[in-house]
């Protein structure tokens, strides 16, 4: 199996929210060499940093630690752990505003305030009349 195979693989047992997740959280709490900061590029260094502490793989020289995180004790372990506590909240709070959106939705339906192909408002405007809905 070649590595975009691989990656495609991995890729797929996480849901895309999960994906997205997980890369800001990475790329809040690690940075890759110049050039390789693109957003598709942090998923892609979970991926590695995740096989690195729970299968030992070796990590890409690409990947570095912040400095804030150097001193940590188990070093990437650490990390991997913090990037998982972030990316969880990430999440979180992402379901929560697809929530939202979903009850402005329903909400802007029931008043027949859409049009046939729903662009009437954008997702900030039905996740703030959302959290109005849901008091």
């Amino acid at each position: 199996m070649d590595k975009s195979m691989f990656l495609a693989v991995e890729q797929s047992m996480y849901t895309t929210i999960e994906q997205k997740s997980l890369g800001r959280a990475t790329a809040q709490l690690t940075s890759l060499s110049s050039g390789l900061e693109r957003p598709d590029h942090w998923f892609e260094a979970y991926l590695a940093i995740d096989a690195h502490v729970t299968k030992g793989a070796p990590l890409s020289e690409y990947i570095e630690m912040l400095a804030s995180h150097e001193n940590a004790e188990n070093d990437w372990e650490d990390v991997h752990l913090l990037i998982q506590d972030v990316a969880g909240a990430i999440e979180s709070t992402v379901k929560d505003c697809l929530e939202l959106a979903k009850e402005g939705i329903a909400d802007a339906t029931i008043e027949c305030e859409l049009d046939s192909d729903v662009n009437t408002y954008d997702m900030s405007y039905l996740v703030d009349r959302g959290a109005k809905v849901a008091g």
